[in-house]
C-alpha cells in the first residue's frame, strides 16, 4: 500500500513515500518505510539521513524479527549512542550493511560469526539518541537500515540510500 504521508521522527518532520507491507510474512500490515534518505537530523549536531526507517504499524518494542540483508561476517554488535543497540555485517563484497536502534540481539550473535542472508539479526525498538546504555523511547519503533560500501574514491565514510535495495527486495526483481 502507498500513502503520501508526513512522518516525524525524532523530533524532525519529513515528507516521504511509504510503503506498507510485511517483509515476507503472512500480515500486509505489519511495517511500512520511506524514502528518508538524506532527510534531516539533529540529536547530536545537524547532519543528513543516511539511511532507511522500518516502523513497526503498531509501535511495539520487540515485536518484529530484524533479519540479514546478506551474508557476511558480523563485524560490530553492541551499544552505539545515536544508533542505540546496533549489528553491522560486512558482507564478502566488503560491503558493510548497519542494522541500528534494536531491542535485542538473536541468540548466538557476536563479533566475528559468519552468517547469511535471511538470518535473524534482532527484534525492532527504538534505542538510541543517548549516551546512556539502554535508553529508549525518544522515537517510534523501528530500526535504521544503512549501507556502505567500501570505496577507495574517497576518504572516510560513503553511505548510500537503502531504499531502492528494500522496493527492489519487495517486488522480487532482487
Amino acid at each position: 500500500m502507498r500513502d503520501e504521508t508526513i512522518g516525524k521522527i525524532g523530533g524532525e518532520t519529513a515528507k516521504s513515500q511509504l510503503i506498507s507491507g510485511s517483509l515476507n510474512t503472512k500480515s500486509p500490515e505489519k511495517y511500512y518505510y520511506g524514502d528518508s534518505y538524506g532527510a534531516l537530523r539533529t540529536y547530536g549536531e545537524k547532519r543528513t539521513h543516511k539511511g532507511t526507517d522500518i516502523f513497526d504499524s503498531e509501535n511495539i518494542r520487540g515485536r518484529l524479527t530484524v533479519v540479514s540483508m546478506t551474508d557476511g561476517v558480523v563485524e560490530k554488535i553492541g551499544w552505539n549512542e545515536k544508533g542505540g543497540f546496533r549489528i553491522g555485517v560486512r558482507s564478502e563484497n566488503d560491503i558493510y550493511y548497519y542494522y541500528a536502534h534494536l531491542d535485542s540481539y538473536a541468540e548466538g550473535l557476536a563479533e566475528g560469526t559468519e552468517i547469511t542472508a535471511g538470518t535473524a539479526l534482532g527484534y525492532m525498538r527504538d534505542s538510541g539518541y543517548s549516551k546512556t546504555v539502554g535508553t529508549r523511547g525518544n522515537f517510534p519503533v523501528h530500526p535504521h537500515i544503512g549501507i556502505s560500501p567500501e570505496t577507495k574514491l574517497y576518504s572516510g565514510e560513503v553511505w548510500i540510500n537503502p531504499y531502492p535495495f528494500l522496493r527492489c527486495s519487495e517486488e522480487g526483481i532482487i
